[in-house]
């Protein structure tokens, strides 16, 4: 009897902290309420400042990448005191979500006195703070034109792949964490290795293309040489990648394809 007892109490505790679990839950605060919060949680039309700037994030209490943006989210809103931030529970009622809808959270939009600027679906400190640069009109830095194409067809994508080169082509999504993480080190290679044509392909550009290509989820690495496909890296892997693009260079395909569960830490949906 002493043995099950052990089970039966270490049983819920399991249960209860597996993250697919769908039932909603109210978990603990975003944000230490040590400290009171500067961003303002609404969920109307009316309870925005018409006159204002303003940053207005929607979310759900129960995603991951929401729950990663909430501290960083507070600390911007502390640095940028000419502008308003505020939160909307996508899983309340209200306006705010009628009004703007979205497909994926947490989705950032900015607002001029009630005009939309800018959107941002997914949560990246950078592009975050990008997106408040063009609110309040700070001119930001030139970047270095990047070393990775992107591609908008599929006929231009099919071009590529029968020039005869070595290609590595991404297969992301916009609303896709695990391709956030992996842009920079994709970006990396691609300057790195320029004896590679490095391709990024929007899945919700070409439906088509993400059927054929990225069917099992994003983001998907597929490596050409002359045509014809070698090998296939799938999930944020990135020292695998980096294996897959030097076997590429050396002529070593490995003719294989390394596959790992895809869970992205963004949601795709606020529907049910």
């Amino acid at each position: 009897m002493t043995k099950f007892t052990g089970v039966f109490f270490l049983l819920p505790a399991l249960l209860t902290s597996c993250s697919c679990i769908k039932e909603k839950k109210e978990p603990t605060a975003l944000v230490s309420e040590a400290s009171p919060s500067i961003v303002k949680e609404i969920t109307n039309h009316t309870d925005l400042d018409s006159n204002a700037l303003a940053i207005v994030k929607f979310y759900r209490i129960s995603c991951p990448a929401c729950q990663m943006a909430a501290e960083p989210f507070e600390q911007l809103a502390q640095k940028t005191p000419g502008v308003a931030f505020y939160a909307v529970n996508v899983d309340k009622e209200g306006t705010l979500k009628d009004m703007h809808p979205i497909r994926a959270i947490p989705t950032f939009i900015a607002l001029n006195k009630g005009n939309k600027v800018g959107t941002l679906v997914g949560f990246d400190e950078e592009e975050l703070g990008q997106l408040i640069n063009k609110l309040t009109g700070k001119v930001e830095e030139t970047k270095a034109p990047s070393a990775v194409t992107s591609i908008s067809s599929k006929e231009e994508f099919k071009k590529h792949i029968t020039s005869g080169k070595k290609i590595a082509a991404k297969f992301y999504a916009n609303w896709c964490g695990f391709c956030k993480k992996m842009a920079p080190v994709f970006e990396q290679l691609a300057k790195d290795h320029p004896e590679v044509v490095f391709l990024n392909i929007d899945i919700d550009t070409d439906s088509e293309l993400a059927h054929e290509f990225a069917p099992q989820g994003v983001p998907t690495f597929h490596v050409f040489d002359k045509g014809e496909r070698i090998d296939t890296v799938i999930g944020a892997r990135a020292d695998e990648l980096e294996r897959v693009i030097k076997e590429l260079i050396a002529g070593k395909g490995a003719d294989a394809t390394v596959a790992t569960p895809i869970t992205s830490n963004t949601e795709k949906t606020v529907e049910d």
